[in-house]
């Protein structure tokens, strides 16, 4: 019974050693390629996702008095990573069908958060969630845009916008 499908005679140790040979300059090709893409975006002007910079995001938050809450957005990666740097707080994206698992107990304060690159105002999708869901007008709270570079960016930056609002005492039944 044979298990590959190359005959036994065809594997000698030089073919082995060629083939192993293959696999480990494949794998420091594609290391190389996945750290050029993230050190070297400015050069390539392609930013991935992993330039982001939440640090800096969640401190500019955190300066405005966000310790934990819900955090709104209408982007489940900006949404994930603020949950990572807030974990005591829950994460929504309206649309995906979780806000009525979502009971904010225990939270008192609320972020929307937005990238301002692609939506310089509210999203619209953000700014009807706002008004069924607590009855809040996109313009009742201020605005705050914070811009930072991208790690490992030479000039290029990314804008946020963050509105922050008191979430509504909810009675315990």
């Amino acid at each position: 019974m044979t298990i590959t499908r190359l005959d036994s005679l065809m594997i000698s140790p030089k073919r082995f050693k060629i083939f192993l040979g293959v696999i480990a300059v494949t794998a420091a090709a594609i290391y190389l390629a996945f750290t050029i893409r993230v050190a070297g975006a400015s050069y390539i002007d392609s930013f991935p996702r992993l330039n982001y910079p939440f640090t800096a995001l969640a401190d500019d938050l955190r300066q405005i008095g966000f310790s934990n809450g819900l955090i709104i957005s209408n982007n489940r990666f900006l949404a994930g990573n603020m949950h990572i740097q807030f974990p005591d707080s829950t994460a929504l994206i309206p649309g995906y069908r979780f806000e009525s698992r979502t009971t904010p107990h225990n939270l008192s304060a609320a972020v929307v958060l937005w990238e301002a690159d692609l939506f310089p105002a509210m999203p619209p999708e953000l700014e009807s969630f706002l008004m069924k869901t607590y009855n809040i007008a996109p313009t009742a709270y201020p605005v705050n845009y914070f811009e930072h570079r991208n790690k490992y960016g030479r000039t290029e930056t990314v804008k946020f916008a963050v509105m922050q609002f008191p979430l509504p005492e909810l009675k315990q039944r």
